[in-house]
């Protein structure tokens, strides 16, 4: 029998991993759960900057359930924490794969969801290493080999949510070879003749919707990866608000995250301009909106955000960021 006290008020996050670990070993359930519980509670910095590392160890030890759902939680909020172009999430285990894409709430769009595993799974199937990764180029054996590393992934993809376009361009013609034969026949009845029997079971959309008709879920990721958490409520003052983690980005809405330019503030002072007569405007001239009329011109910010100074906006929304 084990008995006695434990603080763990001075514990950082490896020597509560090292404790947690210890107390599964010595199958303590209590103290197990008691760690957990702190890890989550008074580390989450910790865990946000050790993602991979905690998610590795939660998959190895099964009752650490509440820690790896806590973690798988905060992935699922913000994908972009390991799914960049760091590729992070190549070093995923099958294992955590299986329980993000299990998720119902994992915060991307699913043909995404389906270029990343793809990535994933080409990256654990050793004779795809080696070789050349122009699908022209592959053999029987190499489609063979990848349906293999990525059998048990595949059913958990809702590509009933994928639009036809992307289902075509980016899943069967590149990678017909390597989907379920019921799976490709049900993919095209349910797009050609809407309303027939489907064999496959249809998976539920996933939760994380954002309302916008301009930017996708990946945009509103690396966006929420930029901010700090300052918060402004002042609005429309008539004068210029000094922010020192102000930033001003640009995107190609079509193109790649890789080339997003960020652009943070330098003169701290001319941050932010709030006027009763335009919109959102930042730096003395860096980016204004007057109605659909736009500028910029870099003065309060390091980089040009634009190739041009002067443009007219189709559209623009407005988001409220809302501490989690």
């Amino acid at each position: 029998m084990y008995y006695g006290n434990v603080s763990l008020e001075h514990l950082d996050g490896p020597d509560s991993i090292a404790l947690l670990i210890a107390s599964d070993e010595l199958e303590l359930q209590r103290l197990c759960i008691h760690v957990q519980n702190h890890i989550k509670i008074t580390l989450n910095d910790w865990l946000c900057e050790n993602l991979l590392f905690v998610l590795d160890i939660t998959s190895k030890h099964e009752d650490f359930d509440l820690l790896r759902e806590h973690v798988l939680g905060i992935v699922c909020r913000d994908p972009h924490l390991i799914f960049s172009i760091n590729n992070n999430y190549l070093l995923l285990s099958e294992s955590t794969m299986i329980n993000l894409l299990k998720r119902d709430d994992l915060g991307m769009e699913e043909i995404d969801i389906w270029e990343y595993l793809i990535k994933w799974g080409i990256e654990h199937t050793t004779s795809l290493i080696q070789n050349n990764h122009d699908l022209n180029y592959w053999s029987k054996d190499d489609f063979v080999a990848l349906e293999e590393t990525l059998h048990n992934c595949i059913p958990l993809i809702r590509f009933f949510q994928i639009s036809s376009t992307d289902l075509y361009d980016k899943v069967r013609v590149p990678y017909k070879k390597i989907l379920p034969k019921q799976l490709n026949e049900d993919i095209i009845k349910y797009f050609m003749k809407p309303g027939c029997e489907i064999i496959t079971r249809i998976l539920p959309s996933r939760l994380t919707i954002i309302d916008s008709s301009i930017i996708k879920l990946k945009h509103a990721g690396l966006i929420s990866s930029w901010i700090d958490g300052n918060i402004h409520d002042n609005y429309h003052s008539n004068c210029y608000e000094n922010a020192l983690n102000s930033f001003v980005f640009s995107f190609n809405i079509n193109d790649d995250l890789k080339n997003a330019v960020l652009s943070k503030v330098v003169v701290a002072s001319n941050a932010i301009y709030y006027s009763s007569s335009n919109g959102p405007c930042f730096g003395d001239g860096d980016l204004w909106m007057t109605g659909t009329f736009g500028s910029s011109i870099r003065t309060s910010y390091e980089h040009n955000i634009m190739d041009v100074p002067n443009f007219f906006a189709n559209d623009y929304e407005v988001f409220q960021v809302q501490r989690r």
